[in-house]
Order: structure tokens, then C-alpha cells, then sequence
């Protein structure tokens, strides 16, 4: 808003059509983020579900050959495909998706220690939060840019 604001003042500058756009981009990057943040992971003997009461994704138990329970998050190995990879610090009860888990009676193999980088780089929290403090500065960028 405050951005708009210094740009209605000159609103015939040249950049002044970017400096109107790039806080809508990053207000959708922030709804992004916080539409992720409120995702859901449940764990049955149906397979895996990420995602929320409308939308959700699921990998069924058929296609699950191993779920590995690292110290520092859950990696589900697929027949064929990437691994899905349920990083601890992405969620809050990461203690209650072991115990689904382990009721869920998919496969299971315990490993001490934390999970190999390949199955570490299938988690979007990381990234997530850098694009949402990216947002951020770039947004108080662009405000003292139009100011």
C-alpha cells in the first residue's frame, strides 16, 4: 500500500507500471506461502495425504516399497519416482505422524541419525521460508525504490 501511495505521486515515471505490479506478485507469493503453511499431512493404510479438506495429494500404500523414519524427518521410497520426504521442523507434531506411521502398518525401517541430502531435498520448508523472507525484502526494496 505504501508503495502505491509513493507511485501515485508520479505515476508517469518510467518504472512506475513495475513498481504497481511487483507488490501484487509478492502479496501471492505470501498467500503461497501461507496457503502451504496450512496444508495437512494424515497417514493410513490407504497411503500418504498432503494437502487440505479440497485439494490433496496422495501416494497410495501400493506404491510405497519403504517409509525410513530418520531423526530429522520421514522419507517415503516409491516403486518408481522420487522419494517424498516429510521434513520434522515443517511440522509441528512430527511425533504423531511416527505413531500414524507405525499403525498405518505400511513398511517400516528405523534409522538413526539424519536423512540422506537426496531425500532431504524432496522438503519444501526451506525453500518456502527463503521465498517468504525474499518476498519480504524484496518488497521494502521496492518501496524505497518508488519512494
Amino acid at each position: 500500500m505504501v508503495t502505491w501511495a509513493f507511485v501515485s505521486r508520479h505515476p508517469f515515471r518510467y518504472h512506475a507500471s513495475t513498481q504497481v505490479v511487483l507488490p501484487v506478485a509478492f502479496a501471492a507469493f505470501s498467500l503461497l506461502g501461507f496457503a502451504v503453511r496450512r496444508a495437512r499431512v494424515a497417514i493410513t493404510r490407504d497411503g500418504v495425504r498432503w494437502g487440505w479438506a479440497q485439494l490433496g495429494f496422495t501416494q497410495q500404500a501400493s506404491r510405497i516399497v519403504t517409509a525410513h523414519i530418520y531423526r530429522d524427518g520421514i522419507a517415503f521410497e516409491a516403486k518408481r519416482g522420487a522419494w517424498w520426504f516429510i521434513a520434522a521442523r515443517d511440522w509441528e507434531r512430527f511425533d504423531a505422524l511416527v505413531r500414524q506411521l507405525r499403525r498405518s502398518g505400511l513398511p517400516v525401517a528405523d534409522h538413526e541419525g539424519s536423512a540422506p541430502l537426496r531425500a532431504r531435498l524432496q522438503s519444501y520448508g526451506r525453500f518456502l521460508d527463503g521465498l517468504l523472507f525474499a518476498s519480504m525484502f524484496a518488497a521494502i526494496v521496492v518501496m524505497l525504490w518508488s519512494a
